[in-house]
């Protein structure tokens, strides 16, 4: 399983996963929703939690128009190859916002903002992803 990672969007950092060989130190980061909502994590582990709040979940959640688009045109078999939805049942929200955020629907979607600051005012910018995963630092 790979991880996930991406530079601060205030202090244009890499969000480093707590104890990576490079020695890079890590920091605590701010994710913050368009709601005003704030999850703070002080030893990121790479798998998109911060504190507590998984970063596609958010994303899912952030944008129910675009989940009510896929449904609305009967598209929710096609957001990941090897599951299928069966009437009444609901693909996890992880899965959605995952094909959110890498599929079709990216350029119209509303992410988390990530930060070092932890009273960041939410704006319509996707974070930019870290291409050390946070973890294969040049050393």
């Amino acid at each position: 399983m790979g991880v996930f990672s991406w530079i601060t969007q205030d202090t244009k950092k890499s969000i480093a996963i707590a104890g990576n060989p490079g020695g890079r130190k890590h920091m605590s980061v701010t994710m913050t929703d368009n709601q005003g909502n704030h999850w703070r994590e002080h030893a990121y582990e790479g798998y998109g939690v911060f504190g507590g709040m998984d970063y596609y979940v958010l994303v899912a959640m952030m944008n129910p128009h675009i989940i009510e688009e896929i449904r609305s045109q009967g598209l929710f078999s096609k957001l990941t190859n090897d599951m299928r939805l069966e009437p009444g049942n609901e693909l996890p929200l992880r899965d959605i916002g995952i094909e959110i955020a890498f599929g079709d629907y990216a350029d119209e979607a509303k992410f988390p903002n990530l930060t070092e600051a932890n009273n960041w005012q939410w704006i319509d910018n996707k974070p930019k992803d870290c291409e050390y995963q946070g973890y294969f630092y040049d050393y």
